[in-house]
């Protein structure tokens, strides 16, 4: 299972999340590539990134990864559901889902 480590809340363009992998990679637990993105319903509203998840330790901080997601276009409205979605890349199948509240104070074109 993967988990972010904090509450989801992007206030800029760009926002990294931090992503933590919750077991170690062992006999019984096999690594995962996921592709992150944010979505709106079905549709990607963010740059999307690809993260393989396949460390042995038992220290979590070296379980720990991060994602950089910039935001696509510039019509954000917090009241809307925007999720954090979390893919298994060779699957296609949805892994993780988490809700992200999207509140820019200000858009700017030169993002």
């Amino acid at each position: 299972m993967i988990s972010p480590k904090a509450s989801l809340k992007m206030v800029n363009n760009i926002q990294r999340f931090d992503l933590l992998q919750t077991e170690a990679v062992s006999e019984r637990l096999r690594p995962v590539t996921l592709s992150v993105a944010i979505y709106a319903g079905s549709e990607v509203v963010s740059s999307e990134e690809v993260v393989t998840f396949d460390s042995a330790s038992d220290n979590m901080n070296e379980r720990m990864k991060s994602v950089r997601l910039s935001l696509s276009g510039t019509s954000f409205d917090r009241k809307n559901d925007y999720f954090l979605v979390l893919r298994d890349k060779d699957l296609g199948t949805e892994r993780e889902r988490y809700r992200v509240v999207i509140d820019l104070a200000f858009t700017d074109d030169f993002f």
